[in-house]
């Protein structure tokens, strides 16, 4: 470690994540002195949720931004059922990161803040982040801002779109007590009881200048060893290339006032200068590049993996990296690309597969194919031992119930049978994407509070929508199969991240791991069997209009007695292995870590845009 562990704590003096960036000349994101200023950062979070420990990236980078200009900053993430007025005293700005899956309860804490806190100053930002995560970036953002200042008197500021620069703006004109805000980039406003929208426009990110995010709390999770038992979250982009139909983040930020290009690239050197600063500082070797695409754009993003898995190598950086790739990118990948990014540390990749029916890719406007979708990861597993994790919608506003167990059958066809999450996800529309307005042109889209960050429609049929309740209430009735879907994807990252050379030292006793695998095989297979019975009974149980009572035995006779054991199982079996190498004196630090899910997949039961 470079540096020891009191001044990694010392937040606000850390400077390694803008140091250099405050040389810079010129650099916009410097505004000035905001000495005495003082900015706290909010992310609440269910105290059961899968992502717990990771706050939205844009939070640290906003507080780089205020600590690079002298102010200080702080980042909590507390319980949002719980409210603490300690940890909110004394702050000129106190700023949310709102979540779709959580914005209700999140909501009731300015009104409380407020309330203890009269003069603290609320704001809302996303900037950047997943598309169900970055509801102030969509094409109608500024509206949605709006409505959302007029529901919560408590807020004073809402920043629309990219707003790092609007961010550091308004925080100067907190600082010098200036009420004007028409200067500050997409801002909604409140002053004297009425909501103004500011007339400047997004100003795009501008990576050269822009800190790295500080990484509050990361050396919490440093091992004695020195290793890092968490996955920080990175970006080497924003943006998409792509136009699929369903998807936010092709048109995030891209409005009328917004940006005009699709992805904006950071700097492949500078991008990696942060992986080997997390890693020096932090022990960090688990990386989750959030990136929608990394391959974008086009040819001149092949051009740019490849530069980044070699300039990985020639620093000789051993980590593991989860991407996101499009199938038909990795089918036009040769053996040879695909074996430096595996000896680079690429372990798992987010493959964009969508669905199992050429009219529905066609209807997303995907580039790739069913029979593309099927070479490309056959392609990743059997030959370069990539863990691929499929993007997969199972429900969606038209589809037939008749088509539902073509879907099931092209799981188990790649070999995701067992995978719940593929197996019971609904479409989530988001306001303003192309397929909002093939919903409404269907007649589709469901009555709802025009604050709506999620659309709620209708399906076409009947049928699938009761088979879609019925497949998302496994994870009400039977609490385990989330659990276990999060031990599976456990145990198939570990699988990927034996091969990474980082972990040669284990390959001394395959025989361990060929049995580990050996187990695990036969578990996916008995849960891909279960949830292949359940759900050719469910279809069955549906199809023939049958009682809620033969709901209720198909479950009995297929989940409850099963499932729960087979976490069990998945639990034990990754504990062993973990024991078995120890026992040899061989460190698995590097090779297990606990898979991060989403909390609009896991905790919430969102069967056609509604919560249910």
């Amino acid at each position: 470690m470079e540096q020891n562990k009191n001044n990694i704590k010392d937040y606000d003096n850390n400077d390694i994540f803008w140091k250099n960036f405050s040389k810079i000349q010129n650099n916009p994101y410097l505004v000035g002195d905001l000495n005495d200023f003082k900015c706290l950062f909010v992310f609440p979070t269910p105290s059961d949720d899968f992502s717990k420990d990771y706050y939205p990236t844009p939070l640290g980078t906003m507080a780089s931004l205020v600590r690079m200009n002298k102010g200080h900053a702080k980042i909590i993430t507390p319980d949002v059922k719980n409210y603490n007025p300690l940890d909110f005293a004394g702050y000129d700005l106190i700023c949310f990161y709102p979540m779709i899956a959580s914005f209700s309860q999140t909501m009731d804490l300015p009104q409380k803040i407020k309330k203890d806190f009269s003069n603290s100053k609320i704001c809302l930002f996303n900037s950047d982040q997943h598309q169900h995560e970055m509801m102030l970036c969509a094409p109608k953002a500024k509206n949605l801002a709006e409505k959302i200042m007029q529901k919560y008197s408590s807020l004073d500021y809402i920043l629309v779109g990219e707003s790092e620069k609007s961010f550091i703006n308004l925080c100067k004109k907190i600082k010098l007590k200036e009420n004007d805000l028409e200067t500050i980039p997409s801002c909604i406003y409140r002053t004297e009881g009425k909501i103004k929208v500011s007339n400047q426009p997004i100003i795009p990110v501008e990576f050269k200048f822009l800190p790295f995010p500080s990484r509050d709390y990361l050396e919490e999770k440093i091992s004695p060893e020195g290793i890092n038992s968490l996955s920080p979250r990175i970006h080497s982009s924003r943006g998409c290339t792509s136009q699929c139909s369903f998807c936010a983040e092709s048109a995030a930020n891209i409005t009328l006032d917004g940006r005009k290009q699709p992805v904006l690239n950071r700097d492949i050197n500078q991008f990696i200068d942060e992986i080997e600063l997390l890693q020096k500082n932090y022990g960090a070797v688990f990386f989750n590049i959030m990136d929608s695409s990394f391959e974008d754009p086009a040819k001149e993003g092949i051009i740019r993996m490849k530069k980044f898995s070699e300039g990985i190598l020639e620093r000789k950086i051993d980590a593991s990296f989860k991407i996101h790739l499009r199938a038909e990118t990795i089918e036009n990948l040769d053996n040879n690309f695909l074996d430096l990014l595996k000896l680079s540390g690429v372990d798992i990749i987010g493959v964009g597969v969508e669905s199992a029916l050429e009219e529905e890719l066609k209807s997303y406007k995907k580039r790739t194919t069913v029979k593309k979708s099927i070479c490309s990861m056959n392609k990743l597993e059997e030959q370069h031992d990539f863990f691929a994790i499929v993007g997969y919608i199972m429900f969606t506003p038209e589809l037939k119930s008749e088509d539902f167990l073509t879907k099931v059958e092209f799981l188990k066809g790649i070999n995701r049978g067992w995978d719940y999450m593929n197996l019971s996800h609904s479409m989530l529309i988001f306001p303003g994407s192309e397929y909002h307005n093939l919903l409404q042109k269907r007649g589709l889209e469901a009555e709802h509070d025009e604050l709506a960050f999620l659309i709620p429609y209708n399906f076409s049929e009947e049928n699938t929508r009761k088979i879609a309740d019925e497949m998302s209430n496994l994870k009400k009735k039977c609490p385990e199969v989330i659990k276990l879907n999060n031990a599976l994807y456990d145990a198939k990252n570990l699988v990927s991240r034996y091969s990474n050379k980082m972990n040669k030292h284990l390959w001394e006793k395959e025989s361990v791991f060929l049995n580990f695998k050996k187990n695990l095989s036969e578990i996916l297979l008995v849960t891909e069997s279960k949830y292949s019975s359940y759900t050719h009974d469910l279809f069955e149980v549906i199809q023939s209009s049958s009682s809620d009572n033969q709901k209720d035995l198909i479950f009995e006779k297929n989940i409850s007695p099963y499932i729960p054991p087979l976490l069990n199982k998945t639990t034990n079996l990754i504990n062993n292995v973990l024991e078995d190498f120890e026992s040899f004196g061989l460190s698995t630090n590097k090779l297990y870590l606990k898979t991060w899910l989403s909390l609009i997949n896991t905790q919430k039961n969102i069967v056609g845009g509604k919560n249910v």
